[in-house]
């Protein structure tokens, strides 16, 4: 009973101590695939159909690294404390228009359920 009530108190202190010694990667496979299993069931169980498609953003570290990169190179974000950040202001100066969902958008006009 004690080790099931310390459980997640004596995970982090493992994960903190010892996660850099993890050299199987299929462990965090399976810890993720659980949780994704967990919420295809609850979507299920609400009705909602299955995507066709299922990306993991961990399948396209890679290119992320390459899109970050080349829009830091043009300007358009920026580092700072070890983060990356769009530079709205510059994104904006270069033409693009950055919407936010929300019931208005730049000079009054309404996002679309198209933009949603």
């Amino acid at each position: 009973k004690l080790l099931v009530a310390a459980k997640s108190v004596i995970a982090e202190k493992l994960d903190r101590e010892k996660g850099h010694l993890i050299t199987d990667h299929s462990v965090f496979n399976a810890h993720a695939r659980q949780y994704e299993r967990e919420f295809m069931e609850d979507m299920t169980a609400l009705g909602i159909r299955e995507p066709d498609v299922l990306t993991r953003v961990t399948e396209y570290v890679p290119q992320i690294i390459a899109f970050v990169e080349t829009i830091i190179e043009k300007g358009l974000a920026y580092k700072s404390n070890g983060s990356v950040y769009l530079s709205l202001d510059s994104f904006q100066a270069a033409g693009h228009n950055y919407r936010k969902l929300n019931p208005a958008g730049p000079g009054g006009a309404a996002t679309s359920a198209a933009e949603m």
